[in-house]
């Protein structure tokens, strides 16, 4: 089994952009991202339908977990 290197690239609403979300999933690329966002009241009502199975717990970069976060 090879392993290979993970690479995490964060951004905030900024990086939310069509162009930089199409070259961060591109074809063969082997990367982890998380894009934040700003919230609006539909957002959050669409996100809160999100079934509990389907969410994790979400932990900040120095890996402890952040209460009342979770990713999907």
């Amino acid at each position: 089994m090879r392993w290979e290197q993970q690479t995490l690239i964060r951004t905030d609403s900024g990086g939310g952009t069509h162009a930089f979300l199409d070259w961060l999933t591109r074809r063969r690329r082997w990367l982890s991202y998380s894009v934040g966002m700003t919230t609006t009241d539909v957002i959050h009502q669409a996100v809160l339908k999100i079934p509990k199975k389907a969410r994790t717990l979400a932990y900040d970069a120095g890996g402890t977990d952040r209460p009342g976060g979770w990713v999907a």
